[in-house]
């Protein structure tokens, strides 16, 4: 049990690691906003069991209310247009997976020039319920990033800080 318990760390830690995965490259590329876009939010899903076949579901939620739903394969990538100055979360699901979530606030200070929107890219996977009953369920509850625009870099990032600390809630149970 001790050695199923480590393998599970592992492999949670490389599924955390990996969750997020966004390069500076696509963070700092703006595509041309609609009138009230601001972020384009865009990327992949897959499960730790690469054989895994079927759908997987976004739901787009802004301030508590959902405004979106997408269904999509594991092949496709999905795309999404964020408004200015709102707050959003993104649970991605699966059947006989963990939902994901990802929190993004799209607060931009004054000085920020919106000729054209950012784009944030990120690939990330889904643990199955069955690995998932062996961590800290209470943890998986809370979203595994949140991103924010970032001043210093220009683009909007995810919290490495907050991510690694929800990790180590995760697998606190698995130790």
């Amino acid at each position: 049990m001790k050695t199923m318990k480590t393998i599970l760390a592992t492999l949670l830690s490389l599924f955390i690691f990996t969750s997020l995965s966004a390069t500076n490259a696509d963070k700092k590329k703006r595509v041309t906003p609609d009138a009230t876009s601001c972020l384009e939010i865009s990327g992949r899903i897959s499960t730790i069991n690469k054989k895994a076949s079927g759908t997987y579901t976004i739901h787009l939620y802004k301030e508590n209310g959902s405004v979106d739903s997408l269904v999509f394969n594991n092949k496709s990538t999905f795309k999404m247009n964020l408004e200015k100055n709102s707050v959003y979360a993104i649970k991605i699901s699966k059947e006989g997976y963990t939902p994901k979530l990802i929190s993004i606030s799209t607060s931009l200070p004054e000085a920020v020039e919106m000729s054209s929107a950012f784009r944030f890219y990120f690939e990330t996977e889904l643990l199955g319920n069955t690995d998932a009953s062996e961590l800290n369920t209470d943890a998986l509850d809370f979203p595994i990033a949140l991103v924010t625009y970032d001043e210093k870099r220009k683009c909007f990032d995810y919290h490495k800080k907050y991510t690694r600390h929800i990790k180590k809630q995760i697998t606190e149970k698995a130790n």
